[in-house]
């Protein structure tokens, strides 16, 4: 194992494979993707997914996070039960869309994402998600070699959340209903400050309440918090 995938497989904290997983697929030249995140046996475009990305304009994820909206993307559920990574366009060459089907994928065609790669990623303790990227163009012969190290990146990164995850593992987590919320908005990626004033409650307060669902969770970060969220079914919209 190289030195980037030894320091993914080390890290503490899902922020921290998160992010370092992120970097290095920048440094390989990709533009933009999503990270889904499910509970066991759900789907990764359903009501109890989060969806977290990196490139994507503000305007392009609240489309994409509604999960009315997403729940027609063809790619995520054909991938996931393949076991293979596919390009957009090879997966239409075997999936029959529905006519809503056929408006997301005109909608990703529009936005400038459809030449993108959907990978399934399957990990320990049932902890299987789904991840999108793109170069921001069409792919060539001389990607190949980059995609097989991005694929690598992401089955890496994938076992070390779930190792994560199990590491935290509480038998019962117990939440308030505003806690829940503000999980919630977390997972939507909203700041502190942007969740006092959807809440209509001062920072502090909601800061309060962060350092609470942290120390509940036993997480120190706000990604291993929404992905703990998502497992022990805290997270829904």
């Amino acid at each position: 194992m190289d030195r980037l995938l030894a320091d993914i497989a080390s890290q503490e904290t899902a922020d921290g494979v998160i992010t370092s997983a992120t970097i290095e697929g920048l440094q390989l030249g990709l533009t933009a993707g999503t990270f889904h995140f499910a509970p066991p046996q759900a789907s990764q475009i359903g009501t109890r997914a989060v969806v977290a990305e990196f490139g994507h304009s503000p305007e392009w994820i609240e489309i994409y996070r509604d999960p009315a909206f997403r729940q027609h993307d063809p790619f995520a559920d054909f991938v996931m039960r393949a076991g293979l990574a596919y390009r957009y366009e090879e997966a239409l060459e075997e999936i029959r869309l529905t006519e809503d089907q056929e408006k997301f994928v005109a909608w990703i065609k529009e936005t400038g994402f459809f030449h993108s790669l959907a990978i399934p990623a399957y990990g320990p303790f049932d902890f299987d998600n789904y991840v999108t990227v793109t170069f921001g163009r069409p792919f060539e012969a001389e990607d190949e070699l980059k995609i097989n190290r991005i694929i690598a990146i992401i089955e890496v990164s994938n076992r070390r959340l779930a190792q994560l995850m199990e590491m935290r593992r509480s038998t019962k987590i117990s939440l308030s209903e505003r806690e829940r919320e503000v999980l919630n908005w977390i997972g939507r990626s909203k700041s502190n400050t942007d969740i006092a004033t959807i809440l209509n409650i001062s920072s502090a307060t909601v800061d309060t309440f962060v350092r609470r669902i942290f120390a509940k969770m036993e997480v120190n970060d706000r990604v291993s918090a929404v992905l703990k969220g998502v497992r022990f079914g805290h997270i829904r919209f």
